[in-house]
Protein backbone atom coordinates (compact mmCIF):
# COMPACT_ATOMS: atom_id res chain seq x y z
CA UNK A 1 0.00 0.00 0.00
CA UNK A 2 1.56 3.19 -1.19
CA UNK A 3 -0.19 6.32 0.79
CA UNK A 4 0.23 10.11 -0.33
CA UNK A 5 -0.73 12.22 3.05
CA UNK A 6 -1.89 15.77 1.58
CA UNK A 7 -1.99 18.40 3.73
CA UNK A 8 -3.27 21.85 3.49
CA UNK A 9 -2.18 23.05 6.69
CA UNK A 10 -0.08 26.36 6.57
CA UNK A 11 0.74 27.15 10.17
CA UNK A 12 4.31 25.58 10.81
CA UNK A 13 4.37 24.77 14.99
CA UNK A 14 0.03 24.81 15.05
CA UNK A 15 -1.09 22.16 17.24
CA UNK A 16 -2.89 20.69 13.84
CA UNK A 17 0.26 20.73 12.42
CA UNK A 18 1.69 18.66 15.15
CA UNK A 19 -0.98 16.52 15.10
CA UNK A 20 -0.70 15.82 11.25
CA UNK A 21 3.61 14.81 11.90
CA UNK A 22 2.61 12.69 14.16
CA UNK A 23 0.24 10.57 12.24
CA UNK A 24 2.50 10.13 9.24
CA UNK A 25 5.32 9.19 11.41
CA UNK A 26 2.74 6.23 12.26
CA UNK A 27 1.97 5.41 9.05
CA UNK A 28 5.84 5.55 8.47
CA UNK A 29 6.00 2.33 10.96
CA UNK A 30 3.13 0.71 10.19
CA UNK A 31 4.38 -2.94 8.21
CA UNK A 32 1.68 -2.43 5.76
CA UNK A 33 2.58 0.63 4.09
CA UNK A 34 4.52 0.17 1.56
CA UNK A 35 5.27 3.82 0.98
CA UNK A 36 4.21 7.07 2.50
CA UNK A 37 4.65 10.70 0.98
CA UNK A 38 3.70 13.50 2.77
CA UNK A 39 3.04 17.21 1.72
CA UNK A 40 3.68 20.23 3.37
CA UNK A 41 4.11 24.10 3.39
CA UNK A 42 6.59 25.67 5.45
CA UNK A 43 8.00 29.02 5.52
CA UNK A 44 6.68 29.88 1.61
CA UNK A 45 7.94 26.46 0.44
CA UNK A 46 5.86 23.95 -1.06
CA UNK A 47 7.30 20.21 0.07
CA UNK A 48 6.35 16.63 -1.52
CA UNK A 49 8.56 14.42 1.29
CA UNK A 50 11.75 16.15 1.93
CA UNK A 51 11.79 17.16 -1.79
CA UNK A 52 10.88 21.23 -1.95
CA UNK A 53 8.74 22.11 -5.40
CA UNK A 54 8.44 25.18 -5.52
CA UNK A 55 8.29 28.60 -3.48
CA UNK A 56 5.56 30.90 -3.28
CA UNK A 57 6.92 34.43 -3.13
CA UNK A 58 3.97 36.16 -0.78
CA UNK A 59 2.89 39.46 0.66
CA UNK A 60 1.07 40.45 3.95
CA UNK A 61 -0.98 43.14 2.49
CA UNK A 62 -4.39 42.54 1.23
CA UNK A 63 -4.28 42.18 -2.39
CA UNK A 64 -1.24 39.57 -1.60
CA UNK A 65 -3.48 37.19 0.95
CA UNK A 66 -6.51 37.21 -2.14
CA UNK A 67 -4.03 36.48 -4.68
CA UNK A 68 -2.86 33.24 -2.29
CA UNK A 69 -5.76 32.22 -2.16
CA UNK A 70 -6.67 31.63 -5.58
CA UNK A 71 -3.31 30.63 -6.97
CA UNK A 72 -0.86 28.79 -4.01
CA UNK A 73 -4.04 25.92 -3.86
CA UNK A 74 -4.36 24.75 -7.34
CA UNK A 75 -0.58 25.05 -7.85
CA UNK A 76 -0.39 22.42 -4.75
CA UNK A 77 -2.76 20.51 -6.48
CA UNK A 78 -1.40 20.43 -10.21
CA UNK A 79 2.22 19.29 -8.76
CA UNK A 80 0.59 16.99 -6.13
CA UNK A 81 -1.10 14.94 -9.19
CA UNK A 82 2.35 14.53 -11.11
CA UNK A 83 3.54 12.97 -8.06
CA UNK A 84 0.48 10.58 -7.74
CA UNK A 85 1.36 9.41 -11.32
CA UNK A 86 4.69 9.15 -10.92
CA UNK A 87 4.65 7.27 -7.36
CA UNK A 88 1.58 4.81 -8.68
CA UNK A 89 -0.08 5.86 -5.15
CA UNK A 90 -2.64 4.01 -3.62
CA UNK A 91 -4.59 5.68 -1.27
CA UNK A 92 -4.64 9.74 -1.40
CA UNK A 93 -5.28 10.78 2.50
CA UNK A 94 -6.55 14.74 2.52
CA UNK A 95 -8.24 16.11 5.75
CA UNK A 96 -10.96 18.33 5.48
CA UNK A 97 -11.02 21.77 4.69
CA UNK A 98 -14.10 23.58 2.96
CA UNK A 99 -14.35 22.37 -0.50
CA UNK A 100 -15.79 23.98 -3.50
CA UNK A 101 -16.63 22.77 -7.12
CA UNK A 102 -12.81 23.08 -7.82
CA UNK A 103 -12.17 20.74 -4.81
CA UNK A 104 -14.38 18.03 -7.00
CA UNK A 105 -12.40 18.65 -10.32
CA UNK A 106 -9.39 18.18 -7.96
CA UNK A 107 -11.10 14.56 -7.07
CA UNK A 108 -11.97 14.20 -9.94
CA UNK A 109 -8.71 14.01 -11.08
CA UNK A 110 -7.08 11.53 -8.62
CA UNK A 111 -9.71 9.26 -9.43
CA UNK A 112 -9.01 9.18 -13.06
CA UNK A 113 -5.33 8.08 -12.06
CA UNK A 114 -6.90 5.11 -10.16
CA UNK A 115 -6.15 6.40 -6.49
CA UNK A 116 -8.29 5.90 -4.10
CA UNK A 117 -9.55 9.20 -1.19
CA UNK A 118 -9.92 8.86 2.19
CA UNK A 119 -10.48 12.23 3.90
CA UNK A 120 -10.37 12.81 7.79
CA UNK A 121 -13.32 14.76 9.02
CA UNK A 122 -11.74 15.91 12.55
CA UNK A 123 -14.69 17.64 13.32
CA UNK A 124 -18.39 16.28 13.16
CA UNK A 125 -20.86 17.64 11.95
CA UNK A 126 -19.16 21.40 11.66
CA UNK A 127 -21.29 23.57 9.77
CA UNK A 128 -22.72 25.57 13.36
CA UNK A 129 -18.59 26.33 13.73
CA UNK A 130 -18.76 28.32 10.42
CA UNK A 131 -19.34 31.77 11.61
CA UNK A 132 -18.59 35.29 9.90
CA UNK A 133 -19.40 35.71 6.42
CA UNK A 134 -16.29 34.72 4.22
CA UNK A 135 -16.79 31.24 6.41
CA UNK A 136 -20.50 30.73 5.71
CA UNK A 137 -20.03 31.88 2.06
CA UNK A 138 -17.53 29.01 2.03
CA UNK A 139 -19.76 26.67 3.64
CA UNK A 140 -22.34 27.60 1.43
CA UNK A 141 -20.16 26.75 -1.64
CA UNK A 142 -19.30 23.31 -0.29
CA UNK A 143 -23.06 22.13 0.78
CA UNK A 144 -23.93 22.35 -3.20
CA UNK A 145 -21.59 19.78 -3.86
CA UNK A 146 -21.56 17.60 -0.90
CA UNK A 147 -23.46 15.17 -2.82
CA UNK A 148 -20.57 14.91 -5.21
CA UNK A 149 -17.92 13.67 -3.17
CA UNK A 150 -19.82 10.18 -2.78
CA UNK A 151 -18.35 9.64 -6.91
CA UNK A 152 -15.04 10.40 -5.71
CA UNK A 153 -14.45 9.86 -1.90
CA UNK A 154 -13.44 5.84 -1.14
CA UNK A 155 -13.74 6.72 3.01
CA UNK A 156 -14.30 9.38 5.32
CA UNK A 157 -12.18 8.59 8.34
CA UNK A 158 -14.08 10.35 11.50
CA UNK A 159 -13.68 10.52 15.60
CA UNK A 160 -17.23 10.64 15.55
CA UNK A 161 -19.58 7.11 15.86
CA UNK A 162 -21.71 7.87 12.42
CA UNK A 163 -21.26 4.99 10.24
CA UNK A 164 -21.84 6.78 6.89
CA UNK A 165 -21.12 10.62 6.36
CA UNK A 166 -22.24 11.97 2.93
CA UNK A 167 -23.28 8.79 2.13
CA UNK A 168 -19.67 7.40 2.00
CA UNK A 169 -18.54 4.46 4.47
CA UNK A 170 -17.14 5.80 7.33
CA UNK A 171 -14.20 4.71 9.32
CA UNK A 172 -13.85 5.70 13.12
CA UNK A 173 -11.21 6.00 15.14
CA UNK A 174 -10.23 8.28 18.06
CA UNK A 175 -8.25 11.32 18.25
CA UNK A 176 -4.75 10.22 18.91
CA UNK A 177 -1.26 10.97 20.77
CA UNK A 178 2.20 11.05 20.40
CA UNK A 179 2.94 8.70 23.20
CA UNK A 180 6.63 10.76 23.41
CA UNK A 181 3.91 12.82 26.17
CA UNK A 182 3.98 10.11 28.52
CA UNK A 183 7.67 11.53 29.57
CA UNK A 184 6.16 14.00 31.71
CA UNK A 185 6.72 14.20 35.69
CA UNK A 186 3.12 15.47 37.01
CA UNK A 187 3.02 16.26 40.47
CA UNK A 188 0.49 13.68 43.30
CA UNK A 189 -2.60 15.36 43.94
CA UNK A 190 -2.13 18.03 46.77
CA UNK A 191 -5.28 19.50 48.23
CA UNK A 192 -3.70 22.66 49.49
CA UNK A 193 -5.84 26.07 49.48
CA UNK A 194 -5.55 26.94 45.89
CA UNK A 195 -6.38 24.79 43.01
CA UNK A 196 -5.17 25.45 39.70
CA UNK A 197 -7.07 25.06 36.46
CA UNK A 198 -5.92 24.58 32.72
CA UNK A 199 -7.24 25.48 29.56
CA UNK A 200 -5.11 24.79 26.30
CA UNK A 201 -7.26 25.60 23.20
CA UNK A 202 -7.38 27.58 19.85
CA UNK A 203 -9.78 29.67 21.87
CA UNK A 204 -13.20 29.92 20.58
CA UNK A 205 -17.58 30.60 21.49
CA UNK A 206 -17.60 26.64 21.75
CA UNK A 207 -14.52 26.49 24.10
CA UNK A 208 -17.32 27.75 27.01
CA UNK A 209 -14.60 29.07 28.96
CA UNK A 210 -17.12 32.14 29.71
CA UNK A 211 -19.32 29.59 31.61
CA UNK A 212 -16.26 28.48 33.97
CA UNK A 213 -15.44 32.71 34.28
CA UNK A 214 -18.97 32.90 35.30
CA UNK A 215 -18.58 29.48 37.81
CA UNK A 216 -15.39 31.09 39.05
CA UNK A 217 -17.21 34.42 39.80
CA UNK A 218 -20.08 32.79 41.40
CA UNK A 219 -17.86 30.25 43.52
CA UNK A 220 -15.77 33.52 45.29
CA UNK A 221 -19.49 35.24 45.87
CA UNK A 222 -19.60 32.36 48.71
CA UNK A 223 -17.64 34.32 50.99
CA UNK A 224 -17.50 30.53 53.04
CA UNK A 225 -15.34 29.12 50.70
CA UNK A 226 -11.60 28.50 51.29
CA UNK A 227 -9.93 27.63 48.23
CA UNK A 228 -7.97 30.18 45.87
CA UNK A 229 -9.02 29.31 42.45
CA UNK A 230 -6.81 30.21 39.53
CA UNK A 231 -7.50 29.37 35.71
CA UNK A 232 -5.27 29.47 33.21
CA UNK A 233 -6.32 30.45 29.78
CA UNK A 234 -3.24 29.08 27.19
CA UNK A 235 -3.88 29.47 23.33
CA UNK A 236 -4.65 32.74 20.84
CA UNK A 237 -7.41 31.65 18.37
CA UNK A 238 -11.02 33.96 17.65
CA UNK A 239 -9.67 37.62 18.73
CA UNK A 240 -13.27 39.04 19.30
CA UNK A 241 -13.86 35.93 21.36
CA UNK A 242 -11.09 36.65 23.51
CA UNK A 243 -11.39 39.83 23.90
CA UNK A 244 -14.97 39.16 25.54
CA UNK A 245 -13.22 36.83 27.85
CA UNK A 246 -10.81 39.65 29.06
CA UNK A 247 -13.63 42.36 29.32
CA UNK A 248 -15.74 39.77 31.00
CA UNK A 249 -13.25 39.02 33.75
CA UNK A 250 -12.17 42.87 34.04
CA UNK A 251 -15.67 43.57 34.42
CA UNK A 252 -16.12 40.75 37.12
CA UNK A 253 -12.63 42.30 38.58
CA UNK A 254 -11.34 38.59 38.03
CA UNK A 255 -7.91 39.46 36.98
CA UNK A 256 -5.84 38.06 39.68
CA UNK A 257 -7.90 34.50 39.51
CA UNK A 258 -8.22 34.24 35.58
CA UNK A 259 -4.87 34.39 33.55
CA UNK A 260 -4.22 35.10 29.36
CA UNK A 261 -1.14 33.22 28.79
CA UNK A 262 -1.66 33.63 24.67
CA UNK A 263 0.43 30.74 22.92
CA UNK A 264 2.82 28.43 24.41
CA UNK A 265 5.10 25.82 23.58
CA UNK A 266 7.77 23.70 24.99
CA UNK A 267 8.90 24.52 28.35
CA UNK A 268 6.92 27.37 29.02
CA UNK A 269 4.01 25.38 28.63
CA UNK A 270 5.34 22.45 30.83
CA UNK A 271 5.81 24.35 33.36
CA UNK A 272 1.93 25.59 33.39
CA UNK A 273 0.81 22.17 33.65
CA UNK A 274 2.99 21.17 35.92
CA UNK A 275 0.95 23.32 38.66
CA UNK A 276 -1.99 22.08 36.90
CA UNK A 277 -4.52 20.45 39.10
CA UNK A 278 -7.35 19.92 36.75
CA UNK A 279 -7.82 20.28 32.83
CA UNK A 280 -10.55 22.55 31.31
CA UNK A 281 -11.58 21.10 27.93
CA UNK A 282 -14.39 22.39 25.38
CA UNK A 283 -17.74 23.75 28.03
CA UNK A 284 -19.88 24.54 25.33
CA UNK A 285 -19.34 22.37 22.09
CA UNK A 286 -23.69 22.12 22.07
CA UNK A 287 -23.20 25.44 20.67
CA UNK A 288 -21.75 24.64 17.47
CA UNK A 289 -24.51 21.64 17.68
CA UNK A 290 -22.23 18.99 18.98
CA UNK A 291 -22.65 17.11 21.61
CA UNK A 292 -20.93 13.62 21.20
CA UNK A 293 -16.99 13.75 19.65
CA UNK A 294 -13.23 12.39 20.28
CA UNK A 295 -11.70 16.04 21.55
CA UNK A 296 -7.73 15.98 21.16
CA UNK A 297 -7.32 18.03 23.88
CA UNK A 298 -9.12 15.44 26.37
CA UNK A 299 -6.06 12.94 25.31
CA UNK A 300 -3.35 15.69 26.10
CA UNK A 301 -4.57 15.61 29.41
CA UNK A 302 -4.99 12.33 29.63
CA UNK A 303 -1.35 11.63 28.33
CA UNK A 304 -0.34 14.17 31.40
CA UNK A 305 -1.47 13.04 33.76
CA UNK A 306 -4.01 15.28 34.83
CA UNK A 307 -7.80 14.87 35.88
CA UNK A 308 -10.30 17.46 33.52
CA UNK A 309 -13.58 18.50 33.17
CA UNK A 310 -15.73 18.89 29.57
CA UNK A 311 -19.03 19.29 28.19
CA UNK A 312 -19.57 16.67 25.45
CA UNK A 313 -19.62 13.09 25.18
CA UNK A 314 -16.62 11.32 24.25
CA UNK A 315 -17.33 7.50 24.22
CA UNK A 316 -13.41 6.86 25.80
CA UNK A 317 -14.04 8.75 28.60
CA UNK A 318 -17.49 7.65 29.69
CA UNK A 319 -17.34 5.92 32.97
CA UNK A 320 -13.90 7.03 33.97
CA UNK A 321 -13.77 8.61 37.39
CA UNK A 322 -10.76 11.02 36.55
CA UNK A 323 -13.20 12.95 34.13
CA UNK A 324 -15.53 15.46 35.99
CA UNK A 325 -18.73 16.01 33.24
CA UNK A 326 -20.41 19.25 32.93
CA UNK A 327 -23.82 19.87 31.58
CA UNK A 328 -23.89 20.37 27.32
CA UNK A 329 -25.86 23.88 28.29
CA UNK A 330 -25.98 27.04 29.97
CA UNK A 331 -26.61 25.62 33.48
CA UNK A 332 -24.38 27.64 35.72
CA UNK A 333 -21.35 25.04 36.59
CA UNK A 334 -20.62 24.70 39.98
CA UNK A 335 -17.25 24.74 41.38
CA UNK A 336 -18.00 23.54 44.88
CA UNK A 337 -18.67 20.46 42.84
CA UNK A 338 -15.80 20.05 40.92
CA UNK A 339 -13.44 20.30 43.75
CA UNK A 340 -15.44 18.10 45.73
CA UNK A 341 -14.85 15.22 43.24
CA UNK A 342 -10.82 16.39 43.06
CA UNK A 343 -11.00 15.58 47.38
CA UNK A 344 -12.15 12.37 46.59
CA UNK A 345 -10.63 11.59 43.26
CA UNK A 346 -8.68 7.94 43.78
CA UNK A 347 -6.88 7.77 40.37
CA UNK A 348 -3.31 8.74 40.83
CA UNK A 349 -1.44 10.58 37.80
CA UNK A 350 0.63 7.42 37.14
CA UNK A 351 -2.96 5.75 36.21
CA UNK A 352 -3.93 8.52 34.16
CA UNK A 353 -1.55 7.88 32.03
CA UNK A 354 -1.72 4.37 31.36
CA UNK A 355 -4.95 5.10 30.45
CA UNK A 356 -4.17 7.20 27.71
CA UNK A 357 -1.47 4.57 25.98
CA UNK A 358 -4.82 3.17 24.21
CA UNK A 359 -4.71 6.41 22.13
CA UNK A 360 -1.43 6.40 20.31
CA UNK A 361 -1.37 7.27 16.76
CA UNK A 362 0.09 4.23 15.89
CA UNK A 363 -3.08 2.36 17.19
CA UNK A 364 -5.41 4.60 15.82
CA UNK A 365 -3.51 4.98 12.25
CA UNK A 366 -3.17 1.32 12.22
CA UNK A 367 -7.14 0.80 12.44
CA UNK A 368 -7.37 2.52 9.41
CA UNK A 369 -4.88 0.47 7.19
CA UNK A 370 -6.28 -2.47 9.13
CA UNK A 371 -10.13 -1.51 7.87
CA UNK A 372 -9.06 -0.69 4.62
CA UNK A 373 -7.60 -3.89 3.96
CA UNK A 374 -10.51 -5.83 5.26
CA UNK A 375 -12.90 -3.91 3.68
CA UNK A 376 -11.15 -4.68 0.29
CA UNK A 377 -10.62 -8.14 0.76
CA UNK A 378 -6.86 -8.09 1.52
CA UNK A 379 -7.36 -9.59 4.98
CA UNK A 380 -9.82 -11.78 6.40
Amino acid sequence: MKILFYSTVLEVNSGISKKIKSQIESLQKNKKVKKIISTRYEKNDFFIGEEKVFTFKENNNLIGKVIKTLTLLPKMEKVTLKILKKEKIDYFYIRHYVFNSKSVNFFKQIKALGVNIILEIPTYPYDKEKIGIISKIRLFQEKMIRNKLKKYIDYIVTYSEDQEIYGIKTINISNGINLAELNFEKKEKKILNKIVFTGVAMIDYWHGYDRFIDAIDLFLKNKKQMYELLFNIVGNGNEKEIKKLKEKVKRLNLEREVVFHGSKFGEELSSIYKETDIGVGSLGRHRSGIYTMKALKNREYCAKGIPMIFSEDDVDFRKVPFVYHVSSDEEKIKIEDIIEWYKNLKFSSDEIKEYSKSFSWDIQMGKIIDFILKDRGVEK
